[in-house]
């Protein structure tokens, strides 16, 4: 079995174990190895693969606007499986993620939302705004770069209006100075403490 193989199974096996019927659902989609992985919050309950849902679909959007091919990124959310085994323990989760972290092999991973960050980071942000535009790193658990940006929900404005919301636009540049730069222009560097 591929590194990729084997944590699949592991987590699959833990869903299982936490019965929750997964209905033919995948949790990432992307390359392994991949240069950036992109985490969301959670699994979506109408969801059959990470960011398929409509709120999700701008995710999506943004990127192929931005020319980022799908050999460039990993889509995948912090719990692995809808609710209600999310609230069986973040601690649980987390450590998945780092687990995928080791075999997607990333050199950034983006994570969507205060909810995402404060759960893999221990941020004691209180919103978004304040943990953006710095890269994070956790000396000793990985040497991955971490950077926090708004949640999907935020990215588009309200209908009938069409467009970014003025999050959507901070999301855009958040990804361009990833991508661009692997992030070493952010304002900040921080090291976690875990």
């Amino acid at each position: 079995m591929t590194p990729r193989e084997t944590f699949d199974k592991k987590v699959l096996d833990t869903i299982s174990d936490l019965q929750v019927p997964m209905d033919g659902k995948v949790f990432y989609e992307g390359n392994t190895p991949a240069p950036v992985m992109i985490v969301g919050f959670q699994v979506g309950a109408e969801e059959a693969k990470p960011f398929t849902s409509v709120i999700n679909q701008v995710v999506r959007g943004l990127l192929t606007n931005m020319r980022v091919g799908h050999d460039l990124v990993m889509l995948t959310n912090l719990f692995k499986a809808p609710q209600p085994a999310a609230g069986k323990g973040v601690g649980l989760w987390v450590n998945f993620l780092f687990e995928e972290i080791k075999v997607v092999q990333p050199k950034a991973v983006i994570l969507l939302g205060l909810y995402t960050a404060k759960a893999v980071l221990n941020l004691p942000h209180s919103d978004v705004e304040n943990a953006r535009r710095i890269r994070y790193v956790w000396p000793g658990r990985t040497e991955t770069n971490f950077f926090v940006t708004y949640p999907p929900e935020l990215l588009a404005v309200a209908p009938p209006r069409v467009g970014l919301s003025a999050q959507g636009v901070g999301f855009v540049q958040d990804l361009k100075a990833v991508f661009e730069a692997d992030g070493q222009h952010f304002d900040r560097l921080v090291a976690v403490k875990g």
